[in-house]
């Protein structure tokens, strides 16, 4: 997962290189599909060398309903509660995109997209209810509870690591832009540093969750994250570029290897259900990214970073609440 935002700041450093090539009216469009081509260039080696693992799924035994399996009905209001955001981010980008800011959809095209929303997320929650209350009534063995409560903290990590640096990536470019005065190219070079060490520091917080105890490494990426965004929210003009590049790497490697730290905890929650809650996970860093974009168009950079800031410290409460993962699940125990 660290090649994704490694990717990015590739991205974000080469597109505006390769636009300036080309008239400025007409040079993104040349990047954009430069990058689709290699993008449909990978998708056919992908499928001509990509192999499946034969006899894993025999150790690994999932599920194969649609909805997320919880032990409690504590946990199924949690459950119902926790899917909200996923489905306003959609929401948040379809009311984006009929005129804040974009006029892309038509206001009853903009209504029938939110009902259809709504719609879906009540038959998925009735759903979700249905089928859990029923296996809660029956009684769940010991082998399978376990407390939905940790990876609603997890997500919350992730929201913070992965949503808001896929936020800073998008807008810091632009900032620089106008804040230095540096031109595109410039700027995408400089803003790509918020991304380029991904993947040395997403490995590396996997690796130190392994080393120590996850929750006291969780608190310490999200402590450094939070203290990173205070001191980006003092960023102006008068900075030496060296002292903005120290700042910029600095934050970014906390929120990266926070990224690490986290996906090398949900696993442990419950084996079988590993593959929907790092789904869940991982959804909640692009809700993350969603709000975050959608908070910067209300306010300022500097007023986004302390925003950013203070979130870091609700997940930092958030985790006083976490179990310590010292003994393995119960699923993993089973022959």
């Amino acid at each position: 997962a660290g090649w994704g935002n490694f990717g990015a700041a590739a991205a974000v450093f080469s597109l505006p290189i390769i636009a300036s090539f080309f008239p400025e009216e007409i040079g993104w469009r040349y990047a954009v599909v430069l990058n689709g081509i290699l993008c449909s260039i990978w998708g056919v080696i992908y499928f001509i060398f990509a192999q499946e693992i034969l006899g894993e799924s025999i150790n690994f035994q999932t599920l194969l309903e649609n909805n997320i399996e919880v032990t409690s009905k504590k946990d199924i209001f949690l459950q119902v509660l926790f899917l909200i955001p996923i489905y306003g981010a959609i929401a948040t980008l379809v009311w984006k995109l009929s005129g804040h800011p974009l006029q892309l959809l038509s206001s009853d095209t903009f209504k029938i997209l939110i009902t259809g929303i709504l719609i879906l997320y009540i038959f998925n929650m009735t759903q979700t209810v249905r089928s859990n209350l029923q296996k809660i009534d029956e009684q769940v063995s010991l082998e399978k509870k376990y407390e939905f409560k940790q990876i609603i903290i997890l997500s919350m990590i992730y929201a913070l690591a992965f949503g808001s640096q896929l936020a800073v990536i998008s807008m810091f470019p632009q900032f620089l832009e106008s804040t230095f005065q540096l031109s595109v190219a410039t700027a995408g070079m400089v803003g790509s540093s918020f991304a380029f060490m991904n993947l040395i520091s997403r490995p590396a917080g996997g690796w130190v969750s392994d080393l120590i105890e996850k929750k006291r490494t969780l608190i310490f990426f999200t402590s450094g994250s939070m203290i990173g965004y205070i001191i980006m929210s003092q960023i102006n003009s008068s900075w030496p570029l060296w002292s903005l590049l120290l700042v910029a790497f600095g934050c970014s490697m906390f929120l990266q290897a926070g990224t690490g730290a986290c996906f090398a905890a949900v696993p442990l929650i419950r084996k079988d259900l590993t593959g929907k809650l790092a789904g869940l996970a991982g959804a909640y860093g692009n809700v993350g990214a969603v709000i975050f974009l959608t908070i910067l168009s209300f306010t300022s950079p500097k007023n986004f970073f302390i925003i950013a800031a203070l979130y870091a410290a609700i997940v930092l409460i958030a985790l006083i609440f976490l179990n310590p993962f010292n003994n393995l699940h119960k699923s993993f125990q089973k022959n």
